[in-house]
């Protein structure tokens, strides 16, 4: 997530089931709202995961600053 990426590396860094990575959730519910807006989405910490790793990966290489329009959904 662009909001937070020292957060996102601090889940990505935590082992697993951990009290570490609990409080790097925890750290990321204001931005996940944020990304995902009003309803209920339902993902395991293991795909939260794999989604943010793979997306820090590919966004690390990005310009600093770089902003990237989404769509919105209503």
């Amino acid at each position: 997530m662009r909001r937070d990426p020292t957060a996102v590396h601090t889940l990505l860094l935590a082992e697993p089931s951990s009290q570490d990575e609990q409080r790097a959730f925890e750290a990321l519910k204001e931005p996940f709202g944020l990304c995902l807006g009003d309803g209920e989405v339902a993902l395991s910490r293991q795909n939260a995961r794999g989604t943010l790793a793979v997306n820090f990966y590919r966004l690390a290489g990005a310009p600093t600053g770089a902003s990237v329009k989404t769509p919105k959904v209503n």
